[in-house]
């Protein structure tokens, strides 16, 4: 399995994950209005005068309450799941066979095909693993290799304009962030 297939079943996972947490809200939502229905009519015996002039504020006051509440431990369980998620994924791209690791990166580097000159930043636990692949720029003498205590995993190429990060981490944190936000959506609408 290639880390590209770990990322995309990462994604899938965590679609999957997310249609579990929507219904569950579904559930969620009904029994409360069910529990709402009990109320109102417990509150319309008591006093039906009041409680037919205030019904509809009082059912939005309450299930407004109860819906925000409900998508806020839906959002930090979604959280804990793909918190839980992307831990393990890191783990096994971290562990991955040479040979596959080595390849995602080089794609990663192909991106930067255009680039002319610069500084690869290795990061320090990639340091035998990755630097054969960057032997060739290094080569062509408009490319410096060096070794980073700061990054972990991964590389950075430092141009006099841009710096590309190809960091293990900021891929994965990149993934996240896009399905934390296909979560927010969901859960909140837009």
């Amino acid at each position: 399995m290639g880390l590209d297939d770990i990322i995309k079943r990462m994604e899938e996972e965590a679609e999957e994950k997310i249609r579990e947490i929507r219904e569950e809200y579904k559930l969620k939502r009904e029994k409360l209005e069910k529990t709402f229905n009990d109320q109102l009519q417990k509150i319309i015996e008591d006093n039906k005068t009041d409680a037919i002039l205030n019904k509809n504020k009082i059912k939005e006051e309450l299930l407004s309450k109860h819906r925000t509440e409900l998508k806020l431990r839906l959002l930090a369980e979604k959280e804990k799941i793909v918190n839980t998620a992307f831990e393990e994924s890191l783990k096994r791209i971290r562990n991955a066979p040479p040979n596959e690791y080595e390849e995602f990166f080089k794609n990663k580097l192909l991106a930067l095909k255009n680039v002319s000159s610069g500084d690869f930043v290795i990061g320090k636990n990639d340091k035998d693993k990755l630097a054969g692949l960057f032997d060739g720029y290094v080569k062509s003498g408009n490319f410096r290799l060096t070794i980073s205590d700061s990054i972990e995993h991964g590389f950075l190429l430092v141009t006099e304009k841009v710096v590309y990060d190809f960091t293990l981490e900021n891929i994965i944190n990149e993934v996240r962030l896009n399905i934390e936000d296909k979560v927010a959506r969901m859960l909140f609408g837009g």
